[in-house]
């Protein structure tokens, strides 16, 4: 699942999307494994909210998102405003621009790519990174 941004390819894996048809109203539900992070949770929720909006016309004020903390057992709800979306979009600009620079600084090669990522001591970590299989291969 993706979306264009002012011309940024937002990517986003949703835990669960669904439309209340009752009341006419679009869900989506986060479950959260670790501690409460709220700015960063309120963003993401508001790429998905954006995601609903743009690939079903989904009107902001009629989507209730939510993060369900399964540590803590808490839950906290929220309607997306302009502000989040301002921050979102500020954040994504200058995220894209920030990668292109360092993709420009890259070497060329496959291995010359890896050797500027510098590998962690911390096995556990391995453990959870998406990079994983492509670090240990290496």
């Amino acid at each position: 699942r993706s979306f264009y941004l002012d011309g940024v390819r937002i990517m986003l894996s949703a835990d669960l999307i669904y439309f209340d048809e009752d009341n006419e109203k679009w869900g989506l539900v986060d479950w959260k494994t670790g501690r409460e992070q709220s700015e960063l949770d309120v963003l993401q929720l508001t790429v998905y909210a954006m995601y609903l909006e743009k690939t079903y016309g989904a009107n902001l004020a009629d989507i209730i998102v939510t993060n369900e903390y399964l540590e803590s057992g808490k839950s906290k709800s929220y309607t997306i405003d302009t502000y989040e979306i301002e921050t979102l979009r500020n954040t994504a600009l200058q995220s894209a621009k920030r990668m292109n620079e360092l993709e420009g600084n890259l070497p060329k090669s496959e291995e010359g790519i890896m050797d500027v990522f510098q590998k962690t001591d911390d096995k556990e970590r391995c453990e959870r990174c998406n990079f994983k299989a492509v670090c240990l291969a290496g």
